[in-house]
């Protein structure tokens, strides 16, 4: 694989801090400091989200870009309830990175079937490039592959796979990251959403005398 610039992994450095440390950090990503290390081959997995489609009727708000830094701020409000408060944000950044390469239009509809499982290899690839630790990577690798499950378990559909999903990570990560990416995106429906990642947590074994009183913001 090759390796990064000095500058590449300066650039990195940086967005892990302001990942775990701001309230807001699309702030920093979206910022003037960091646009010129989007034009780095190593950051590609992040600029190409920039322009690829989503479907208007559940992204009002654009692109997997502008997506991608709506769930960041969402995920910096509750990070502090994940089992990995640094690994919870690095995949709020990457859980998106499968859509360029999955984004297509069927029927007339847009779609990005199977962007969880590319975008797990990405972000192992991506991680793999900085020299992430090991354990931090595997964590985010797992968080971005599972992603998509509270979505596909509430629906009944063949993609849910609750099992293997406990085996690879906590299902709270799961449901948090999951409510992130369901808020972020703009008229965003937060006590209906709240609602699905409760089902999806009782579906799971999870029960509400398990979980912070104060995670549901309208609980």
């Amino acid at each position: 694989m090759e390796k990064v610039s000095e500058s590449d992994r300066k650039a990195f450095d940086m967005l892990d801090a302001h990942l775990t440390a701001d309230t807001r950090p699309s702030r920093f990503i979206a910022g003037s400091a960091f646009a010129p290390s989007l034009e780095s081959p190593a950051f590609s997995a992040l600029s190409r989200l920039k322009g690829t489609l989503q479907p208007p009727a559940h992204h009002p708000e654009g692109d997997a870009w502008s997506h991608t830094l709506l769930v960041v701020d969402e995920a910096a409000a509750v990070k502090e309830w994940s089992t990995s408060p640094r690994a919870f944000m690095w995949a709020a950044l990457l859980h998106d990175i499968g859509k360029p390469g999955t984004t297509q239009i069927r029927r007339g509809k847009i779609t990005s079937y199977g962007h969880d499982v590319l975008g797990a290899r990405m972000a192992r690839e991506f991680l793999s490039r900085f020299s992430m630790e090991k354990e931090p990577a595997e964590k985010i690798r797992a968080l971005v592959r599972w992603h998509m499950q509270p979505l596909f378990v509430i629906k009944g559909l063949p993609f849910a796979d609750i099992g293997q999903m406990k085996k690879e990570t906590p299902v709270l990560d799961v449901a948090l990251l999951s409510l992130c990416d369901r808020l972020g995106r703009l008229g965003a429906d937060r006590a209906a959403e709240e609602d699905t990642i409760r089902r999806f947590l009782f579906c799971c074994g999870e029960t509400p005398q398990r979980l912070p009183d104060n995670i549901f913001r309208s609980g």
